[in-house]
């Protein structure tokens, strides 16, 4: 018997019937409560055999605390709905961490490593060797704060 032909080649119809919409004005709210404004890392593209392009973002990225993981937002998220009485099917870990980073592409979990601050490292890979003052003192200012942590 074929597996296709038993189950009808349906899709996963709670899946499908998630509030997309919720989740992302729920996780936008979370990050504009608890979130830090950021520049993004860059992002290097081959072009030809051995020339790289970099690109750089000018718009900010929400980094959220290392503490909020995947599924403890993922748990937040459907304690929301229980707690305001919201009607809509309540979402997998899965599904909700499939959704998120489609969705809401600006806003990133910080890595959780320590000693390292992730826009100390994001301004240090931003820097080139053209790198002008502005973006030095920056970059200075950043890593003096996190040599006091």
């Amino acid at each position: 018997m074929d597996i296709g032909k038993q189950h009808g080649n349906a899709v996963n119809t709670n899946a499908a019937a998630i509030n997309e919409a919720l989740v992302v004005v729920w996780f936008s709210s979370i990050a504009e409560l608890v979130g830090e404004l950021g520049p993004v890392r860059v992002q290097i593209k081959p072009q030809g055999a051995s020339k790289q392009r970099r690109y750089f973002s000018n718009a900010d990225h929400a980094l959220l605390p290392p503490a909020l993981t995947w599924e403890l937002l993922s748990e937040e998220y459907n304690k929301y709905l229980d707690d305001h009485y919201v009607d809509t099917p309540r979402s997998s870990h899965s599904a909700f961490v499939r959704i998120l980073p489609k969705r809401c592409p600006t806003i990133r979990i910080r890595s959780g490593r320590s000693q390292v601050r992730d826009i100390c490292v994001i301004y240090r890979t931003r820097m080139t060797t053209e790198a002008d003052a502005i973006e030095t003192e920056t970059f200075g200012e950043n890593l003096s704060a996190a040599k006091a942590m």
